[in-house]
C-alpha cells in the first residue's frame, strides 16, 4: 500500500482518521476512514471505498457523499 494522504478531519461531528492511497499489487485506489467506535480510543471501526485506479475518481464523490450522510449514535 502506497499512502498518498493521511489526516484527521471532522465527519458529521466526529473526529476520524482518513487514509488514502493505492494498493500496489492490484492497482486499486482506496479511501479508508477509521472511527473511534466507543469513545475510549481502544475500539476502532473502519469504513472504506476501493476501486480500480482508472475508475476511482469517477466514484469517489458518491463515496464521500455517503460518508457525509452518516448519523452517529
Amino acid at each position: 500500500f502506497k499512502t498518498t494522504s493521511a489526516r484527521t478531519e471532522d465527519l458529521s461531528g466526529k473526529r476520524v482518521l482518513v487514509l488514502e492511497g493505492r494498493y500496489t499489487a492490484n492497482q486499486n485506489d482506496a479511501k479508508h476512514v477509521f472511527i473511534d467506535a466507543d469513545g475510549s480510543g481502544t475500539s476502532v471501526q473502519e469504513i472504506f471505498f476501493q476501486a480500480p485506479k482508472d475508475k476511482f475518481q469517477g466514484y469517489v464523490k458518491a463515496a464521500d457523499d455517503a460518508l457525509k450522510s452518516i448519523r452517529w449514535r
